[in-house]
């Protein structure tokens, strides 16, 4: 070839096993967007109805004679808006770092089982077994949660929020 000499078309991929590979993560990165983007659109649908639940629950409370009368179903509701809610920020602060700690994980799950020993002691329904059972649950994963929070691992903080900046985390 003579010195100079540049073809017009481009050259193949010297790897062609290399190039799919690349392609097909281009492909699932855009597909894990669009994926993304409608979990968040549900989520807040859900956080949507569930606020509207909630304020549709303080008709009976206003209307009743006493607050135990119609007070259930708003303690129910809003105590599952909270866990929505929960699951919708460590969902959006997941996607706004690297990687997640599994404090965050612990916290939504300490915050569940918060809410169902709430709801069984509202409904007075509970025994001295599920009492034991659901301090046995707290304890745990409240130990852990300390544990984590005193190893080396945890203690260098994970890429800061965009949530950060709203003062929720």
């Amino acid at each position: 070839m003579p010195n100079g000499y540049k073809p017009t078309h481009s050259s193949p991929p010297q790897n062609l096993a290399a190039a799919t590979t690349v392609r097909i993560e281009k492909t699932i990165a855009v597909l894990v967007g669009y994926l993304v983007i409608l979990l968040a659109g549900v989520m807040l649908l859900g956080l949507v109805i569930a606020v509207y639940k909630v304020a549709f629950d303080l008709l009976p409370i206003i209307q009743a004679s006493s607050f135990d009368a119609g007070s259930r179903n708003f303690v129910v509701d809003t105590l599952s808006t909270f866990v929505i809610l929960e699951l919708l920020l460590g969902f959006l602060q997941y996607q706004g770092a690297t990687r997640i700690p599994p404090t965050y994980i612990l916290d939504a799950g300490l915050f569940f089982v918060t809410r169902q020993l709430m709801i069984e002691l509202y409904s007075g329904n509970i025994s001295a077994v599920d009492l034991v059972a659901f301090g046995g649950v707290i304890g745990a994963l409240g130990f852990t949660r300390i544990m984590l929070t005193k190893s080396p691992t945890e203690q260098a903080p994970a890429v800061q929020s965009k949530l950060s900046v709203l003062g929720w985390f």
